[in-house]
């Protein structure tokens, strides 16, 4: 009802600013980022130097930027995030955004320094120990990573990015013994939630499929693309290339056959990387003629995961 009222004051006239921030912040509100976000911009020409405009502006530019966002609105994200801190220097939750949006946009070195900044701003805050984590992993720094998941677990055990992100931190760290024992208190200790339950039982079947994988001795390349491709970060740069380095090897052992028989087994991967897998398909005919009759939307990236395959 909210909505529809502003909406209708919008109507009657259009560059109402307050029009504009109260339904930008209904739609945040409920979660509808897409449709704020130009509302938002709007606000922010009418009074470039209005702190609340900025901030939401910012706020859900930077949101937008970390899950779904193109090239040119990451780019936009950072800028406007940079502003906000510049009036809000101490604001741990842009720290975080800005930390977001750096690894969106592949900027590994910057992302662990705005990270390690929002944790001494905010030492008690799950998200952004949680946050740091994900920055070192993704550059790399396992140990630390560790720590920082580990810190953001002590603050708060049941939450929902710090505990999967733990559990992907040990895995990649080879640290098998305690991934084992956490998973064990996830699911039999409580109190957890059905979804830390739920997080905790598809890693111990990804690790029984993983354990399956190593038993029937397939290559170690196999083993771990399996394991990268169920990782949500798998669209940021460098998880990307990690991604199709290990492919290449899977081609060079021969295997495609029976990986796309594996990826197609997993109905989140073979939704979000229908390209990947059109473009292995073609490895695996020996020509990527077989493009053709993909559809438009997938053809494009397939072909371009084509030529990074071969």
């Amino acid at each position: 009802e909210a909505a529809n009222a502003l909406e209708q004051a919008l109507q009657l006239r259009p560059d109402r600013f307050e029009s504009l921030m109260g339904l930008g912040e209904v739609l945040r509100t409920v979660r509808d980022f897409r449709r704020a976000l130009p509302l938002f911009r709007k606000a922010h020409e009418l009074r470039p130097d209005d702190e609340r405009a900025v901030k939401y502006y910012a706020e859900v530019a930077g949101i937008l930027a970390g899950l779904e966002a193109n090239d040119g609105e990451v780019v936009e994200a950072e800028s406007l995030i940079r502003q906000a801190l510049r009036t809000n220097p101490n604001d741990a939750q842009f720290r975080t955004l800005l930390v977001e949006v750096l690894l969106r946009a592949g900027k590994l070195a910057e992302a662990v320094q705005e990270a390690e900044t929002a944790s001494r701003l905010a030492p008690s805050d799950v998200s952004v120990w949680s946050n740091l984590g994900v920055a070192y992993i993704m550059a790399t720094r396992l140990d630390d990573a560790t720590a920082a998941l580990e810190k953001a677990v002590s603050l708060d055990p049941g939450s929902l990015h710090a505990v999967p992100n733990l559990l992907s931190c040990y895995r990649a760290a080879k640290r098998e013994h305690r991934f084992l024992e956490f998973l064990d208190e996830l699911t039999l200790e409580p109190p957890v939630s059905d979804r830390l339950r739920d997080t905790a039982s598809a890693f111990a079947a990804s690790t029984r499929a993983m354990n399956e994988l190593r038993a029937k001795n397939w290559p170690s390349a196999v083993v771990e693309v399996e394991y990268l491709l169920s990782w949500k970060s798998f669209e940021t740069l460098p998880l990307a290339e990690e991604v199709i380095a290990l492919c290449r090897k899977v081609i060079e052992t021969g295997f495609v056959k029976e990986f796309l028989v594996l990826l197609d087994s997993r109905p989140s991967i073979r939704r979000r990387l229908r390209p990947l897998i059109e473009a292995l398909k073609a490895v695996e005919a020996g020509s990527d003629a077989i493009l053709r009759d993909v559809a438009p939307e997938v053809r494009e990236p397939a072909a371009q995961f084509y030529k990074l395959l071969t």
